[in-house]
This record gives structure tokens, C-alpha cells and sequence, in this order.
């Protein structure tokens, strides 16, 4: 006769993640590139603030991408930008 050893549980596992990644976007326009870098920058630094109160580190936080570009309309009567 063979023996069966059966053992029914119950547990629990909780694991902080090693990495989140937030995506957003964050626009400025200003008609000088410094003020409007400024602008973005105090965004970003509004931004950083709340996630530091959510109790990450600040040092934890990284910028993935970060891109300025010129926005411009064509005007036809004077053919110019």
C-alpha cells in the first residue's frame, strides 16, 4: 500500500516593483526660448514635487526625452514664416 501525504495552505506575497515608468507630456510656449524652457522646467519641478510626496525619491526619477522644436504658421500674402 502506498501513503499520500496531501498539505492544503494558504499565503500571501507582496513585492514592491523594481521600476514604474510614467509617460506624459508637459508643453510650454513662450515667444523666447529661456522663458520657455523656464516654463517647462517649473512644470517638470511641479511634476517631480508630487511624486516625491508619494514617497519616491527624487533621485530615483529619470527624463527619458526631452525636445524643443519651433512652431510657426506660413503666411501666403507675404510668403513668409
Amino acid at each position: 500500500m502506498k501513503r499520500k501525504l496531501q498539505i492544503t495552505g494558504r499565503g500571501k506575497l507582496s513585492v514592491s516593483p523594481d521600476i514604474m515608468i510614467l509617460s506624459f507630456s508637459a508643453v510650454a510656449q513662450e515667444w523666447e526660448y529661456d522663458k520657455t524652457v523656464d516654463s517647462l522646467n517649473a512644470k517638470v519641478e511641479d511634476l517631480r514635487s508630487l511624486v516625491e510626496a508619494q514617497g519616491i525619491a527624487r533621485s530615483s526619477l529619470k527624463t527619458k526625452d526631452f525636445g524643443v522644436r519651433k512652431e510657426s504658421k506660413w503666411n501666403r500674402k507675404t510668403e513668409k514664416s
